[in-house]
């Protein structure tokens, strides 16, 4: 049975940049349009995802339609047609995340998400209309059954549009990266295929939008179950599916290529082109600062010393040699001169408030720099810290961005040691804040290992305290840091944002009450 040619593009949108994203999209079919029968853009990709409250307003609903047309005219003429992802508001006012089908100069028809999922990052419930089950469509001669996203993960869809007639299934895609997600999108795209014995395209989205990052991957399984084309991993490409096989990056790799690709399509969409960075000596500042080089270029990187009495000699030694390496501008500040007012004003020499008094003068000296560089700061606290609260609001957690939000310290140190570019003291050298003399980390918290091993069960796992020690965790570890992690959720309520790399990510990922009562045990 012939089967028509299909070309996948593979794009970066900016949410609400319709024209721009109207650009992006003509100039690639009309590169492609005459060389294929169809040409697939990714899930909502006139508009970027995901729209939020934005998909309420009328005028943005109106305008998507308005661009949508004017992209239209483009095919006439033309042999390929255009599968469009882009939201739609039907005459009864109701809102879909819609593929537009669009041939011979117009939209001829168009199909509605119909799954619309509510878990994890995702609201569509909240924002759109669930759609009915789609009915196969007639391009080029062929029988074609369109699902949007959460569509392929059910078996409905798929069984509906085959039973009645469809030989090729087409889904359009704004999935998120996530550890494990891409073989999970596989095993449904295969079981499609196997069962119903018809080939699955799988159209993604690539880029970052606020907390999450899309990592592209698009593929086609042909009948058999088998990948036939894998695109390239969190890198735009528009190409005719042809059997080309794109090797992807896995585990450290991968996630240090998403925090990159986040952090970059953060600074770039949010209009700014420079960073500002806390180096403090330790291996979260020097990852960030290394991650910031990758994704924006050392010259759009400045680094802010500031040392105080507490500081240690060969940190600041080992942050001056990063800074080498990388050849990023440095600004050295310390900041006694600014504490010896706070001290005698508030009569405070010691204790947790005065290490969280310096903390917040370095977050001042940050943010006042941001405002007057137009530069934004990216904050530097891991996962495990962010969990048991072992960072100072309005302190070191001032910035716009997080790029390790979503990374246990363990993880930091394996980062960190990818790329041999930052110093061994710096990865060496015993944890620690830095705030009073002969501070460590571990003063406060078990070893990261132990930390990071509880935190994921609790987390990731979703575990009781009875549960975990089943596990072999020491009872009054996990006790402790489960009372740690429940009295810091307003704090992580107030953090910037930053990629999202495993199942539960704080912020849209995992959302907890702040005030509450429930016994973990």
């Amino acid at each position: 049975m012939s089967q028509p040619t299909i070309a996948i593009l593979q794009i970066n949108p900016v949410m609400g940049d319709l024209t721009g994203n109207a650009d992006t999209i003509r100039a690639e079919y009309l590169t492609l349009a005459d060389s294929c029968d169809i040409i697939v853009t990714p899930e909502m990709a006139l508009s970027g995802y995901q729209t939020e409250d934005l998909t309420a307003r009328d005028g943005f609903i109106r305008d998507c339609r308005a661009v949508a047309e004017g992209l239209a005219q483009m095919t006439q003429g033309k042999r390929a047609a255009l599968i469009l992802g882009c939201p739609w508001m039907r005459e009864d006012e109701a809102r879909l995340n819609a593929a537009l089908i669009i041939q011979n100069g117009t939209i001829t028809d168009i199909r509605a998400k119909h799954h619309l999922p509510n878990e994890k990052v995702y609201d569509d419930r909240r924002v759109f209309t669930l759609g009915p089950l789609p009915e196969p469509l007639e391009i080029a001669g062929h029988s074609i059954g369109i699902m949007i996203c959460e569509d392929l993960w059910a078996d409905d869809v798929a069984a509906h549009l085959v039973g009645r007639g469809a030989t090729t299934l087409i889904t359009l895609n704004g999935s998120v990266y996530e550890h494990g997600i891409d073989q999970n999108r596989k095993n449904w795209a295969m079981r499609h295929a196997i069962k119903h014995d018809v080939p699955v395209i799988y159209a993604n989205l690539i880029g970052g939008q606020d907390e999450i990052v899309f990592d592209g991957r698009s593929f086609a399984i042909n009948r058999q179950g088998q990948v036939s084309d894998q695109f390239p991993f969190a890198s735009e490409h528009s190409a005719i599916l042809d059997g080309t096989i794109h090797i992807h990056p896995e585990g450290d790799e991968a996630d240090y290529k998403i925090i990159t690709l986040g952090t970059r399509d953060y600074v770039h969409k949010n209009g700014f082109a420079r960073v500002l960075i806390g180096l403090s000596g330790g291996i979260d500042s020097a990852l960030v600062t290394e991650i910031a080089c990758a994704a924006l270029g050392p010259e759009n990187v400045e680094c802010i010393l500031m040392p105080s009495p507490f500081s240690i000699a060969s940190g600041q030694q080992s942050a001056h040699e990063l800074l080498e390496r990388l050849g990023v501008k440095a600004t050295h500040i310390p900041i006694e001169p600014l504490m010896r007012p706070y001290q005698d004003t508030l009569n405070l020499f010691s204790g947790l408030a005065h290490e969280n008094m310096q903390s917040r003068i370095r977050g001042t000296v940050l943010m006042t720099l941001s405002n007057t560089l137009d530069a934004l700061v990216l904050t530097t606290g891991n996962k495990s810290e962010m969990a048991v609260g072992y960072a100072t609001l309005y302190g070191d957690m001032c910035g716009a961005y997080n790029p390790i939000k979503d990374v246990y310290k363990t993880r930091v140190y394996q980062l960190a040691r990818l790329k041999g570019i930052i110093p061994d003291g710096i990865i060496t050298r015993p944890p620690s804040a830095e705030l009073k003399p002969d501070q460590i980390d571990r003063d406060s918290l078990p070893d990261y290992e132990v930390l990071d091993a509880v935190l994921t069960d609790l987390i990731e796992g979703e575990l009781g305290v009875a549960e975990c020690v089943e596990k072999g965790h020491d009872e009054a570890i996990v006790t402790d840091i489960v009372r740690k992690l429940a009295i810091s959720e307003y704090k992580r309520k107030q953090a910037p944002p930053g990629p999202k790399l495993t199942r539960k990510a704080f912020g849209r990922d995992r959302r907890y009450p702040i005030t509450n009562r429930y016994d973990w045990a």
